[in-house]
């Protein structure tokens, strides 16, 4: 392989391997939004289907997704409430104080905490690796 051929190679490795990360970093978007859903506190679904990837940007080299609600109650049950303050101003029997706040039985330290945790990041790391290794084989 001459250095032209060798040049051409990297290229397309290159191409290969954000297009890749892109394909996977959108599968996995997904990935943690459906956790989102699943475990949001539940009674009418209205805030466990109000969660979406709002801004997902794959292209370039920063990967960056955001999940949000827009829900009014949607703040209070993520980051709890402080004491004192609606909508929850002590603990009662359907909340409880964590951290200094008061949050909701179903999602003590809020959805993000209780859906997403390290082993999950450690699955989406492996995954885009296979993902680039596949398109490299």
């Amino acid at each position: 392989m001459n250095l032209s051929e060798l040049i051409k190679w990297f290229a397309k490795v290159d191409t290969y391997i954000d297009d890749s990360i892109s394909d996977s970093f959108v599968r996995e978007s997904r990935f943690y939004l459906r956790l989102m859903k699943q475990f949001t506190p539940r009674d009418s679904g209205d805030l466990s289907d109000s969660w979406n990837i709002t801004d997902s940007d794959s292209s370039g080299k920063d990967k960056i997704a955001t999940i949000e609600n827009n829900l009014i109650y949607a703040s209070p049950i993520e980051f709890g409430s402080e004491p004192g303050q609606l909508p929850w101003k002590s603990p009662g029997p359907r909340t409880v104080n964590s951290d200094g706040a008061i949050f909701s039985i179903q999602a003590v330290g809020g959805v993000a905490k209780n859906a997403i945790n390290d082993s999950d990041v450690k699955i989406t790391a492996e995954h885009m690796a296979n993902d680039i290794m596949r398109k490299l084989a």
